[in-house]
């Protein structure tokens, strides 16, 4: 099974259990009958009910957006998830009231009651110093604290099934706070008060309408679970936590559009500026020289780190290159351009494969902060007489297609060579090998032979070599479409995980 469907089942099985639980709430209102309840039962318990609808809706939401977003709110759904549950355990805890048979249920219930309020306020914690993705000792140790003291809280609450110090269901099921009743909402207060302390002192790490939510968040449940210390029967603390809840996923929402806005655009940007980079223009070869060109590179995300290029060195011999970036995304994307310019002015320079990459290769090592390096394999081809010299530097090895209609992998004669940017020093080695007319070279990256399908199957270089032989029409253009129409098929509904770029160039095109 892929991760992709157990991911999906997951989420289906999360809301398949919010739906469950709100059902299960209005089924045991139902058998209750409204009339076995007190107005102040029936008004609580309802608006747990609104409350869980809520918390459901917002859940789904909060699941679209990090599919749409990709963006990281592993602590809002858990904060959302243990506010569910304490509206759940709070309706039953009023439906289940005064039923001796469901005594030991009453306990239970209330425990978990009681325990989602300590957890609810750490787990907020952790949620506000993410927003200030800080990594700073002092909140590292109020973290720790915050866990230690939680399960102490937690274990105090354990224990009063037994000793009553917090609450007691008697013989005949009815709930009766205990002695210090009033002392559970102690850890949580005190958290949130500590939440709101260092919101303050850091509040210029967070926009004016995070800190508003912070303060909403920390006394508006404050404020309730104190009315409910001296108000028997009104418990709205996960009502008003829930409505806050709505209010942070609000400004949750426009500050991840905001980002996300700011983010498109400048993908927007690099995604044109990396394809004006890539030649198009096959008819500024094919108009001078015997030789048919073409290639295409559909990146993985809005910007790639494969490239391509070809250019005539003089007015007989033509390079082409093909490269694959370690990495995706900008970081990947600027290496490519810094790499393919690099590469095209140094076969320029030096007119030899085996020089170029090898001063291309001490230029990159020079200042490469994030380790990145670049598989690449670089041709120059005499388009007199059909003598092509190479350099594969840790690429795919391309197909070379004969004339007569064999298709073999080029496999090198030298030892293999290092990638790009992976070793200074290194001194590459060229290799060669005479085309004849008709003859075509067709280069790849990985993302052609590691396609996956949904069954997480490759495409593989012998499905690719089959293909190449299959083909009746092997100019370029119609090669590099049956490629990508072939992986694609192949892949179906599974997502792309690596840009797929192609490039083949055929020695002395045969007539129309």
């Amino acid at each position: 099974m892929t991760e992709k469907k157990i991911e999906r089942r997951r989420v289906v099985a999360a809301v398949a259990a919010y739906a469950f639980l709100i059902v299960l709430s209005i089924v045991f209102l139902w058998n209750r009958r409204l009339y076995n309840l007190k107005p102040a039962y029936i008004m609580n318990v309802a608006c747990d009910i609104f409350g869980m609808s809520i918390g459901y809706v917002l859940y789904i939401s909060c699941l679209i957006d990090v599919k749409r977003m990709g963006v990281e709110q592993r602590f809002f759904l858990i904060l959302l998830n243990v506010t569910f549950m304490g509206l759940f355990t709070d309706a039953c805890a009023w439906m289940v009231d005064g039923i001796p048979a469901l005594r030991i249920l009453n306990l239970l219930d209330n425990m978990f009651y009681y325990m989602c309020g300590s957890i609810g306020a750490v787990v907020f914690w952790f949620y506000m110093v993410s927003w200030f993705r800080t990594e700073r000792r002092s909140i590292r140790i109020i973290s720790t604290v915050f866990q230690i003291s939680l399960a102490v809280s937690l274990l105090l609450i354990f224990m009063s099934l037994f000793t009553g110090h917090y609450f007691t269901v008697d013989a005949d099921g009815v709930y009766a706070r205990g002695p210090y009743s009033a002392l559970s909402t102690v850890y949580a207060s005190l958290v949130m008060l500590i939440t709101l302390l260092v919101a303050f002192l850091a509040r210029k790490k967070l926009a004016f309408y995070q800190l508003v939510a912070v303060f909403l968040y920390a006394l508006a449940p404050v404020a309730a679970a104190m009315l409910s210390v001296f108000v028997y029967g009104l418990s709205l603390t996960y009502a008003a936590v829930m409505l806050v809840i709505v209010l942070m996923y609000c400004v949750l929402t426009i500050t991840q559009s905001r980002s996300r806005a700011v983010a498109d655009r400048d993908l927007a940007i690099a995604t044109a500026i990396q394809e004006g980079m890539l030649p198009t223009d096959f008819s500024s070869v094919t108009d001078r020289l015997p030789a048919d060109i073409c290639a295409s590179m559909h990146a993985a995300k809005e910007v790639g780190g494969d490239f391509y290029d070809f250019f005539m060195t003089d007015d007989d011999h033509l390079g082409f290159v093909i490269g694959d970036v370690s990495g995706k995304g900008v970081p990947a994307s600027l290496f490519m351009a810094v790499t393919k310019t690099l590469i095209k002015d140094h076969v320029l320079l030096t007119g030899t494969p085996a020089e170029a990459m090898t001063q291309v290769n001490e230029r990159l090592c020079e200042n490469n902060p994030r380790d990145l390096f670049v598989t690449c394999w670089l041709g120059v081809l005499d388009c007199k007489t059909g003598r092509l010299t190479y350099v594969n530097a840790g690429h795919n090895a391309p197909v070379f297609l004969r004339a007569d209609g064999e298709a073999f992998y080029l496999q090198e004669t030298v030892e293999p060579q290092f990638m790009l940017a992976g070793f200074p020093g290194f001194e590459y080695e060229q290799e060669e090998i005479t085309l004849n007319p008709g003859d075509a070279v067709y280069l790849y990256t990985d993302g052609v032979t590691e396609a996956k399908n949904e069954e997480d199957a490759f495409f593989g270089e012998e499905r690719l070599l089959a293909l190449m032989n299959e083909l009746s029409d092997r100019k370029p253009g119609s090669v590099v479409e049956a490629v990508g129409s072939r992986v694609a098929v192949f892949r179906g509904k599974a997502e792309q995980f690596d840009d797929i770029t192609m490039l083949q160039v055929m020695f002395d095109k045969p007539a129309d």
